[in-house]
């Protein structure tokens, strides 16, 4: 089989088992409850994240040059890099418990993005502001799951003098 056929065969079964796991958050239990209080909000916007990656792996083998050799090479893993991302992520959860969410997220963000290789400062910072705080903001205000550490209300509340 080629590369195309299988990325469009994992696709396939990335989609279908995001219908399975949609389906198993379906039901009537919860429906009076708010979007923040409700068990299933947070596993239905995951199995959407599985299904938005199930269709990016068909997009890309549909867009796949279609005479690609059936032994095409696949480019090796970087070791290197791998491991760092993984001490990355240790360091992060190693973090996370003493200095709280917006600390540990707001260094790990750039120095993960520095180690896969992309490397503009200008879009490095205000990408992981964003991401930062759109994430603090899902969290501690449409969920209501307060990040450890101090959150941006605290932040806000400490640059206006307490106010």
């Amino acid at each position: 089989m080629t590369p195309r056929v299988i990325n469009l065969i994992a696709g396939g079964a990335i989609l279908g088992l995001s219908a399975l796991f949609y389906a198993q958050t379906l039901g009537d239990r919860f429906a009076d409850t708010p979007l923040s209080r409700n068990p299933m909000a947070f596993p239905r916007l995951l199995v959407l994240l599985m299904a938005l990656g199930g269709a990016v792996v068909i997009a890309q083998a549909l867009l796949t040059r279609r005479g690609a050799l059936p032994g095409e090479a696949v480019p090796a893993l970087n070791w290197p890099r791998a491991a760092l991302i993984t001490a990355l992520a240790a360091a992060y959860f190693w973090v996370f418990e003493p200095f709280g969410f917006l600390i540990a997220t707001g260094l790990f963000l750039p120095l993960a993005v520095v180690a896969l290789g992309y490397r503009r400062l200008l879009v490095i910072v205000p990408v992981t502001l964003v991401v930062l705080v759109g994430l603090w903001y899902l969290f501690a205000q449409v969920f209501q799951i307060r990040p450890p550490g101090p959150g941006m209300d605290d932040l806000l509340r400490l640059m206006t003098g307490g106010r």
